[in-house]
């Protein structure tokens, strides 16, 4: 048995499903994704529409910078297990100081929230009224096999511009390689 990093409760390390989000609103990719004819990601709702990624590039920083100047502990948590998201914190903390409404965190941009069940009995394993996951049998070479053929090739023919992708530019991008 193992402790949670955050809350400290005991686990024994099971991962019954995943989760995600969509970029923007419902995703159609995700609300399609089937595999043997089982649904794989099911919607359970919405995010409120609040984040960060509306704040233009630098702005981040600047506020942690100011945060600093004003000897602010919430900028020296950031590792996990210290609260939600250290962004979030970041700007909300500033905004306080600011005397600024906290709903200038709020983009209002719904996202779709999925799940992926990863057992039959995932929502019974997570309520406490099973002990035991009954696995889904998805062996990897099978999805691999399924993803491939559905959406890789398929789409390989319709446009063939990857060919030109360049491996070494990745260098570059990451910053690794000067131009």
């Amino acid at each position: 048995m193992k402790r949670s990093i955050i809350r400290k409760r005991r686990f024994d390390g099971r991962l019954a499903l995943v989760t995600t989000t969509s970029a923007l609103g419902r995703s159609s990719i995700l609300n399609r994704l089937r595999f043997d004819s089982v649904e794989v990601f099911r919607p359970v709702g919405f995010t409120e529409g609040y984040g960060h990624f509306h704040l233009a590039n630098g702005t981040f920083d600047k506020i942690r910078a100011y945060l600093s100047r004003c000897k602010d502990k919430e900028v020296g948590r950031y590792k996990f297990g210290k609260g939600p998201n250290y962004r979030i914190r970041v700007v909300r903390r500033a905004l306080e100081r600011l005397n600024l409404s906290p709903e200038l965190l709020r983009h209002g941009v719904r996202r779709g929230v999925y799940v992926a069940p990863l057992a039959r009995n995932s929502t019974e394993f997570l309520k406490g009224n099973a002990s035991r996951l009954t696995w889904h049998q998805r062996p990897l070479s099978e999805i691999v096999a399924y993803w491939r053929d559905r959406w890789l090739l398929p789409r390989a023919a319709r446009d063939n511009s990857y060919r030109s992708f360049d491996a070494s530019a990745w260098l570059q991008i990451l910053g690794l390689n000067k131009p």
